[in-house]
């Protein structure tokens, strides 16, 4: 389209200098400004701006129009056969589903990790082992990610977006690690019932958000909203403050830290997938 349109451009207006000097310059502003949103979009006004150049210049675009559509067909036949046989739409499809792992054995973990701490189990479980189940899975996701960003058919990593959900994980998992040091250094002697009571309401406010962020991203659905779960935090807040107002036991306070590290990067990997999903 940008080809036919910078031929016809150039046609009508051949006699014309200053009206095409006028079009090469408002070209020049959209090529440079759209190369930051859109790949596609800065192709079409660079096309259009490279044939009234040439127009400019005496040449026939209809030459170069005509090369042009000849380069655009071959550019689609090799896209096509490598997106087939090099880089296929299961690299999305196994990218989106190695996410879905990653959430649903981190929220296990994290969940194991409350239960322990508010039901005074016994033995401990081995959080460590999970912790290193969940590593390997990101591992796996980073993989993921790579494959998915040399698949020719995306351009929408250019965002990060993708890169991001896998970060923002990963620094989850940081989250989870540090809960487990709390737990090693026996952070529930410390722990009141008004506390405990206001970690169980977190626990299950977030598990339910984390649940629908599951089911959201698996089916394509609307994604759910976080922001009420922070009167939860708020709760855990006070009473830590109440429990510990001089700041002696700073497990305490790590352990709201943590709570809120923990919805932090739950918020941050619905952004990333609500922006993967915007850009494809």
């Amino acid at each position: 389209m940008g080809v036919l349109i910078g031929v016809a451009l150039s046609i009508m207006f051949v006699h014309h200098r200053h009206l095409l000097e006028g079009f090469i310059v408002i070209l020049i502003f959209f090529a440079v400004y759209t190369r930051l949103f859109a790949y596609y979009i800065y192709v079409f006004f660079f096309t259009m701006l490279l044939i009234l150049i040439l127009g400019f210049g005496g040449a026939n675009p209809w030459t170069f129009a005509f090369y042009r559509i000849i380069d655009t067909g071959i550019g689609a036949c090799i896209a096509l056969v490598t997106s087939i046989f090099l880089f296929p739409e299961w690299a999305r499809e196994d990218f989106y589903t190695t996410i879905i792992n990653a959430i649903k054995d981190s929220h296990k973990l994290f969940g194991a990790i409350m239960n322990y701490m508010l039901n005074n189990q016994q033995p401990e479980p081995d959080f460590i082992t999970q912790a290193v189940d969940i590593e390997n899975l990101l591992t796996i996701q980073r993989q993921r990610f790579d494959d998915y960003t040399h698949e020719p058919s995306s351009m929408v990593i250019a965002d990060g977006s993708a890169s991001s959900i896998t970060t923002a994980q990963e620094r989850m998992h940081s989250v989870l690690l540090s809960f487990i040091v709390l737990i090693q250094n026996d952070v529930r002697a410390l722990m009141n019932d008004e506390l405990k009571t206001a970690l169980t309401d977190f626990c299950k406010q977030t598990d339910t958000l984390v649940q629908q962020l599951i089911e959201a991203t698996t089916n394509n659905s609307p994604l759910p909203e976080l922001d009420h779960i922070d009167h939860a935090l708020t709760t855990i807040s006070s009473c830590v403050k109440a429990h510990d107002p001089e700041h002696i036991n700073i497990m305490l306070h790590l352990l709201f830290h943590n709570c809120y590290a923990y919805l932090s990067e739950i918020k941050h990997i619905k952004q990333a997938i609500a922006q993967l999903r915007a850009k494809g």
